[in-house]
């Protein structure tokens, strides 16, 4: 278990204050990852981890709001716009965390399916771009649509799997 408010956005995805847009989307793929509910349960712990995950990078990515974030983060210790512990969270309604769930599950598809076009467009092989995908931790379903909105070959996901 994990307290929220010990964490700092950039703690969440293990970085510095002085990360590049390129190693946010580098650690926000690892942590999403690691910690996607389809990999470890939907558990209310893992799910809360994802969420948070999700929005330190929406934050961080964005200038204004990293801007924002930091001189709002030195005044209050690291409560912004995040629950300060686990019963606050609580207190949010079904519906707002099925929404969160919802937008970290696109950012999810959004940053897998770009590293795909990446791999592709670099001349990865689609069998080595497919592996990869299962070994992020992509579910079959989205292993698939990813595979299949980039153009790889179909069979070579179905091989994998089999």
């Amino acid at each position: 278990m994990w307290e929220a408010d010990l964490e700092s956005y950039y703690h969440l995805l293990g970085v510095d204050q002085s990360a590049t847009v390129a190693a946010l989307k580098n650690a926000y793929r690892r942590e999403a990852m690691k910690w996607h509910p389809d990999r470890n349960g939907n558990e209310d712990d893992t799910h809360e981890r994802f969420v948070q995950i999700a929005e330190a990078y929406r934050v961080l990515t964005d200038p204004e709001k990293r801007r924002q974030y930091d001189t709002q983060h030195l005044h209050t210790g690291g409560k912004y716009g995040t629950p300060t512990n686990k019963r606050e969270y609580q207190k949010d309604s079904f519906d707002r965390r099925e929404n969160d769930r919802k937008q970290a599950d696109i950012l999810f598809w959004e940053v897998m399916l770009e590293h795909a076009l990446g791999l592709k467009n670099s001349g990865v092989s689609p069998a080595k771009i497919c592996k990869d995908l299962i070994n992020s931790g992509c579910s079959k379903s989205v292993a698939l649509a990813i595979a299949k909105r980039v153009n790889l070959p179909i069979t070579e996901l179905q091989k994998i799997y089999d």
